[in-house]
């Protein structure tokens, strides 16, 4: 009869260690997939509309030439990020990057709704390093990329004992 009450109680300890392990597993992938916020090009999102629509987003690209316009309204700006194939209007509310300027890159984090970006976060980007592979590639098809803009180490060993800061000039 102990025989049995052993085998009984390991058995329930098992399944209770194996339901716990499970719950900790299932919580853990249900808080990370809430928590991905995916990176899209204006030419992704106008292709899928439907699909990232009030969804939290990273939208990036650059920042069309005479398209910063100041809403006085409620102290928000608004401007166009294009990838050079597809642009999309951007809202955003909230203190603006000193490196923010027009044909610079850009990310934005945040949702479209009605054909129109609102931004929660603007993140202003301080060179080429940080562009999607395919800005890149309508740049170079468009001749506005500048091939040797940026010094790497490997080139300049002296680069390494410079602040980041002075490597872009």
């Amino acid at each position: 009869m102990t025989k049995l009450k052993n085998w009984h109680r390991r058995l329930i300890i098992l399944f209770l260690s194996l339901l716990f392990v499970a719950s900790g597993l299932f919580l853990a992938l249900k808080t990370f997939s809430e928590n991905i916020v995916f990176f899209v090009t204006p030419t992704e999102l106008k292709a899928q509309e439907k699909k990232y629509s009030n969804k939290l987003i990273r939208l990036g690209g650059i920042v069309k030439v005479g398209s910063i316009k100041n809403i006085s309204s409620d102290h928000s700006i608004e401007f166009i990020i294009t990838d050079l194939k597809n642009e999309v209007v951007v809202r955003y509310k909230g203190a603006v990057p000193a490196l923010f300027k027009e044909d610079s890159g850009t990310v934005v984090q945040g949702k479209a709704k009605d054909n129109i970006f609102y931004a929660q976060e603007l993140l202003a980007k301080h060179d080429e390093n940080y562009m999607p592979k395919e800005v890149v590639d309508e740049l170079k098809k468009s001749g506005r990329w500048k091939e040797n803009s940026i010094k790497y180490s490997e080139d300049d060993p002296d680069l390494l004992n410079k602040p980041p800061y002075d490597i872009c000039n």
